[in-house]
């Protein structure tokens, strides 16, 4: 993305950190349109990822 100009430069941390908080807000946003308890799917995901790696 940085390569097209969508995305900050390395170089630029408050913009880049900017657009991670940008991009948790909208995942909040449609966790929260759409029922889902953010703080559930992301212990799940963890938990399914962490089995994987171990395996």
């Amino acid at each position: 993305m940085a390569h097209v100009g969508s995305w900050p430069a390395a170089e630029d941390d408050q913009l880049l950190s900017d657009k991670i908080g940008e991009s948790i807000w909208w995942l909040a946003i449609l966790a929260q349109e759409n029922g889902i308890d953010v703080e559930k799917a992301t212990a799940h995901f963890l938990e399914t990822k962490e089995a994987q790696l171990r395996s």
